[in-house]
Parts: structure tokens; C-alpha cells; sequence
């Protein structure tokens, strides 16, 4: 991407301060309609984890030069099976495809007995463009070779073929889902929830007769001013470990309230989709990455806790759910 297509995608981004006034208006029409609407006693849980290389699309800097590791996915792969064993949780996990060897694929037999795997690239490349994507973006070509590669890691060690997709960064192009369309992929939960995405389930027409539904990570549609390196932007709370561990309950509470509003608004049923990432659960001392720990297993706990205590929860994966209401949105 040049910079100015760069500079482009960063004139556009809704969270950037100059589209305030526009962002006051959809705070004031939000909140006055869902003043009107009542929240129901259920609601369905999606617990999603991004298996990755660690930090991600950041580059983890030991020494003096860039090297990219796994370290952290063994032990969380372990633990969290077993809280979810001792919470009856069933969960998704996209899985970077590059990380499924030898060495940890009884792992993943053991996670696609209870949960569901869901593809999430090849080795974390970029799915598409913004201005922030500082990686390369894979012609579309490659990109079809990468999920071919992908596949066949999945068929290699005996793991169902995957149906659900999450980009890395949450950044998808249209010639992207058309790909995973072509391959057989039914869900997607790419959509970019931390510039305002409302919290709904849609279907993505790919052809005459195919679509992609998309279920996109948790986020309360309300902006709200928030401020980095002392310069304000506009910030749209997202379900991710991050929000979780930085908020109080009742902070939590008034948001995932907003997000069953607007579903109810639409007709949909009450569910979060919630995100965490597996390098999240392990101590690191960077500045960026120091909300990251063990403790964070018990961040995930009381939340999933303080959801139980005031509704019906059920637990689903992104396949189980978008099947069930896929059919209603045809």
C-alpha cells in the first residue's frame, strides 16, 4: 500500500477526532432509542481465542534483532482447556495455521473434541488494508495459495476442515471473503467491532448463491473520548481481554446492556462475542503488553462469573451459532 492510499485509510477511520460531531449524533440518536427497549434474562457466550505467534502482528524484539516466537501457546493451550473442562465451556479458537506441528497437534485433537477450531491465516498475515497494516497485504493470489497451505494443515493432522475465519488485526477485504467463500468457509468474525461495528450478525452476499456470515467481536456502538499519547480519539469499547481487565463491573455491566439493546433493536438474539488472544495469558514486562499475565485467567473467570449471576448463560461456538440463526437472516 503507498502512502497516500495509507494516509487515505486514516482520513477515513471513524474514531479519529475530526469526526466528533458526527460521532455526538450517533452517541445522542443511540442513546435516546435504546432508552426504550428492555434487556431479556438470556444470553449466549461466545468465547473466542486467537491462537498466534507471540504479540501478533507485533514484532517481539529479543536482543538486537526481530524474532518471531510461539512460546506462550503451549501452557495456555493447557490451562484454558481445563478451566473450560471444569466450566462445561464450549469455545472457538482460530488457530494460525503455521503454528500446527508435530510437536503440538495432540493439542488440537484434544481442543476439536469440545470446541470448535476456527482458521485464523496462515502466519498471521494481513487479509486486508488500513492504514495501521504495516505488514505486507498478500495479493489475493497468495493469499488463496496460503489458505490452501492452510487447509492442508488441517487435513495433515486430522482436524475438521475449517468453516469460521478471523483476519488478524480484524481487517478483511470483500476479495478476501469471496476466497473463503470459495473454500467453504460459512462465518466470519473479522468485522472491524473497534470502529463502531454494531454487534449484530449479517449475512455478506458473496454471489448469487453464497454468503458469508459475519459475527463480529462484542462492541458497544456508543462512542465514547478516550485519549493516546495525550491526543484524543474516539473509542468504541470492545470485548477483548484488554477492555475486560481495564474496566470495573459496573462499567461492564452498561456495556454489555448496550449491546443487547441494539440486538434487541434488531430482532436478534442476546449473545457477546468475546475475544482473547493466546499471548495475552503470559507475564510480560513490555509497557504496551503489561496488562498481559497469568492473573488474566482469573479476569476471564470473574467475568464469565459476574455473567452467570445475572442471566441464563448458555455457551456456543461461532459455527453452532451462526447455524442456528443463519436461516433467519436469508
Amino acid at each position: 500500500m503507498t502512502i497516500f492510499n495509507k494516509f487515505i485509510y486514516f482520513l477515513k477511520d471513524e474514531r479519529m477526532i475530526w469526526n466528533i460531531i458526527s460521532s455526538y449524533y450517533r452517541k445522542v440518536f443511540l442513546t435516546n432509542i435504546l432508552k426504550k427497549i428492555e434487556t431479556l434474562d438470556k444470553v449466549t457466550i461466545m468465547l473466542t481465542f486467537d491462537v498466534e505467534q507471540d504479540f501478533g502482528s507485533f514484532k517481539a524484539k529479543i536482543g538486537k534483532s526481530n524474532i518471531i516466537t510461539s512460546n506462550s501457546m503451549g501452557s495456555f493451550l493447557s490451562n484454558i482447556l481445563d478451566i473450560l473442562k471444569s466450566y462445561k465451556i464450549k469455545s472457538t479458537f482460530f488457530v494460525q495455521a503455521s503454528l500446527i506441528n508435530d510437536s503440538n497437534y495432540e493439542l488440537f485433537k484434544d481442543i476439536q473434541k469440545n470446541h470448535e477450531i476456527g482458521l485464523h491465516g496462515y502466519n498471521h498475515e494481513p487479509w486486508g488494508y488500513d492504514w495501521f497494516i504495516f505488514e505486507r497485504v498478500p495479493p489475493i493470489k497468495e493469499r488463496e495459495r496460503l489458505l490452501v497451505e492452510s487447509l492442508k494443515k488441517f487435513e495433515e493432522y486430522h482436524l475438521k476442515r475449517p468453516v469460521s475465519f478471523r483476519a488478524p488485526n480484524m481487517v478483511i477485504d470483500i476479495e478476501s471473503l469471496k476466497l473463503l467463500s470459495h473454500y467453504g468457509f460459512k462465518f466470519d468474525s473479522s468485522a472491524q467491532s473497534y470502529k463502531g461495528v454494531y454487534p449484530i450478525v449479517t449475512n455478506i452476499i458473496i454471489d448469487v448463491d453464497k454468503i458469508i456470515t459475519e459475527i463480529p467481536v462484542s462492541a458497544c456502538p456508543i462512542p465514547c473520548i478516550a485519549n493516546k499519547c495525550i491526543l484524543p480519539y474516539i473509542k468504541y469499547n470492545l470485548l477483548n481481554l484488554k477492555t475486560l481487565k481495564e474496566i470495573d463491573n459496573h462499567k461492564f455491566i452498561n456495556i454489555i446492556e448496550c449491546i443487547f439493546k441494539i440486538q434487541r433493536l434488531h430482532n436478534q438474539e442476546q449473545h457477546l462475542v468475546i475475544l482473547s488472544h493466546s499471548w495475552e495469558f503470559t507475564d510480560y514486562t513490555k509497557k504496551y503488553f503489561n496488562y498481559c499475565g497469568k492473573e488474566n485467567y482469573i479476569t476471564l473467570i470473574h467475568i464469565l462469573e459476574l455473567l452467570e449471576d445475572m442471566y441464563d448463560v448458555n455457551y456456543t461456538t461461532i459455527k453452532e451459532f451462526g447455524e442456528k440463526l443463519c436461516q433467519n437472516l436469508m
